[in-house]
Parts: structure tokens; C-alpha cells; sequence
């Protein structure tokens, strides 16, 4: 596994102090993503699908002035109000944040080594902000299923610190 994800687990913060077996569990469940600048990887308001571990380029992390739609960053998934129940189309472009066009300010800017997502999907919420990059941008991507199965399940005490550091990046930010 070194060999060929060496840079991706010694340069991301998400498997900083990691033991060996949390690596070796989650390494296969990765899966590389590539988006071009100025495509969004995740929108303001969408279902949180992912955790996303950023190896090369720069993600913005912005969010809307619009107060109207403030209404989707409350959005909270759980029992039946989880998004694979949803059958109204409007409402899952809404939840999915395809209507979310307006003026934005953006609040930080993730590079190489950063990884992104996890709080919304620990929190269960909906995306609190849209993820758009700005280079070119070489990602692994990690399914909330497997996430939740391995590092919540199988991992107990890393999934606590995920949990607390999401909440110090959301105050922080």
C-alpha cells in the first residue's frame, strides 16, 4: 500500500497519527477523483455524500449571502428524513443545492494535503458550504457507507477526534 499511496498517506492530515490498521482498512475504499478548476465539488445545501482528501490543487470553500437560502444549511439526515426516501424531485434538487446561484463569499481555501466533508457527515447534516476548485485538483474520495462503517464502527476513538475537530473547524470558520 506504501508504495503506491505513500505521498497520499504521509501528506494528508486525515491519516495523520493514524495506526497501520486504520490505514490498511481504508485505503482500498478510496477512490481517485479528478475535477477541473471551477467545477464544484459539493454544493451548499447538498447531501453530504463524501469525505474528500485532497492531494494536489486548491478548493474554495464559500457560502451564500442569499438568507433565503440559509433554510438548506439546517437540513439535518437521519430516520426517514434521509435523502434515499426522498421522492419529490424539487426537493431533492434543493437538498442537492442546484438552485443555489447567488453572490457567495468565500471563507478558506483547502490545498494538497487537506482533507474536507467529513463534519457534515459526522454532524449529519446538509453541506453547510459549496466546495468549488479552483486548479485543477487530484481527490480520493471516501463514500459516507464505508466511512461510517469503518471509521465509526471500527474506529471508535478516531472517529471522536474527527468529530471534535469538525466542531473547532465549523467555530473557526
Amino acid at each position: 500500500l506504501y508504495s503506491l499511496y505513500g505521498p497520499l498517506i504521509q501528506g494528508n492530515a486525515f491519516f495523520k497519527d493514524s495506526n497501520k490498521s486504520f490505514i490498511i482498512r481504508i485505503i482500498p475504499l478510496l477512490r481517485p477523483y479528478r475535477i477541473s478548476a471551477g467545477n464544484n465539488v459539493f454544493t451548499e445545501g447538498g447531501y453530504s455524500r463524501c469525505v474528500y482528501l485532497l492531494e494536489e490543487g486548491s478548493v474554495e470553500m464559500s457560502v451564500s449571502l442569499n438568507p433565503a437560502n440559509l433554510k438548506n444549511r439546517v437540513k439535518v439526515y437521519g430516520g426517514s428524513n434521509r435523502l434515499e426516501n426522498l421522492t419529490n424531485t424539487e426537493e431533492i434538487n434543493i437538498l442537492e443545492g442546484e438552485d443555489l446561484k447567488e453572490e457567495r463569499v468565500a471563507f478558506k481555501i483547502m490545498t494538497g494535503g487537506a482533507f474536507f466533508g467529513d463534519s457534515d457527515i459526522i454532524e449529519r447534516r446538509s453541506r453547510l458550504c459549496t466546495a468549488q476548485a479552483i486548479s485543477d485538483c487530484h481527490l480520493y474520495v471516501l463514500n459516507r457507507t464505508d466511512f461510517e462503517s469503518v471509521v465509526v464502527d471500527e474506529f471508535p476513538d478516531l472517529f471522536n477526534e474527527l468529530k471534535a475537530l469538525g466542531r473547532k473547524r465549523d467555530k473557526d470558520d
